[in-house]
C-alpha cells in the first residue's frame, strides 16, 4: 500500500508492458546486406519475421546473396524505444551451416555496420556446425533498440564453396521483451492501480 501511494505521488514513472514479440512490431525497419532472389522471389530481411521459416526457395527466409564472395554479412533490425528483451529466438536454414562464427548484438543505440567493433556482443557462435535454432535468454532482460545478427569470416575471397562465405539464411527472428515507457505523467488514482494491478492498459486506451 506504502509503495502504491508512493507511485501516486510522482509526476513521471517507468511502466513496463506486456511481453511480445517485438521484431513483428518493428518488422518494415529490418535491413540486410545484400538480398539473395529466387527469380522474382527476393528474400528481403522482413521475411525473417512473417512466422514462417520452413521453405527457403518459395521465400519463408530472408537470405544474402552468395553470387559473389563478402567481407561480412548482417540482418539488423531497429527496436522499440527502451525496449526489454528477455528471449531472442533465431531459426537458420535447415540443413545449411554457412552461419557459423556468427554474432549478435543487441545495442541501446543504434549504430552503422562499422560501430559494431567497438560494442560487446551478446552471443558468438564458436562450433563450425551450428544447430538451426538458437535460442538466447536474459533472465535479468536487456535493454536495446537495435538487433544485428553479424557475420565476418576471415579472407572470404580465398576460399571455395558457400559454405566458407559471408551468407545469412535467416528464416526466424523471433526478439521477445517489453516495452518501457519513461516520463509518463500519472493522472490514474490509487483505486485504478489497484483494481487493474497495471496502469500500462489504462495509458493505453
Amino acid at each position: 500500500m506504502d509503495e502504491l501511494a508512493s507511485a501516486e505521488r510522482n509526476q513521471s514513472h517507468n511502466f513496463i508492458a506486456g511481453i511480445c514479440n517485438l521484431g513483428k512490431l518493428q518488422k518494415e525497419t529490418a535491413s540486410m546486406s545484400s538480398v539473395y532472389s529466387y527469380d522474382d522471389i527476393a528474400l528481403i530481411a522482413a521475411k525473417a519475421l512473417n512466422g514462417k521459416f520452413r521453405d527457403h526457395r518459395n521465400g519463408d527466409c530472408a537470405g544474402t546473396n552468395v553470387v559473389e564472395r563478402y567481407d561480412h554479412a548482417w540482418w539488423n533490425i531497429m527496436l522499440p524505444p527502451m525496449s526489454i528483451i528477455h528471449k531472442i529466438n533465431i531459426i537458420f536454414r535447415e540443413n545449411y551451416t554457412r552461419h557459423y562464427g556468427y554474432y549478435v548484438y543487441l545495442n541501446k543505440e543504434p549504430v552503422d555496420i562499422s560501430g559494431l567493433a567497438s560494442l560487446p556482443a551478446v552471443y558468438r557462435g564458436q562450433t563450425e556446425h551450428p544447430s538451426t535454432q538458437n535460442v538466447i535468454l536474459f533472465p535479468e532482460g536487456h535493454q536495446g533498440e537495435q538487433m544485428y545478427i553479424y557475420l565476418n569470416k576471415s579472407k572470404p575471397e580465398d576460399t571455395d564453396g558457400d559454405e566458407d562465405n559471408n551468407v545469412l539464411d535467416v528464416c526466424e527472428v523471433e526478439i521477445l521483451g517489453t516495452q518501457s515507457f519513461f516520463e509518463i505523467p500519472l493522472f490514474i488514482s490509487l483505486s485504478v492501480l489497484k483494481t487493474r494491478g497495471t496502469v500500462s492498459n489504462e495509458l493505453t486506451k
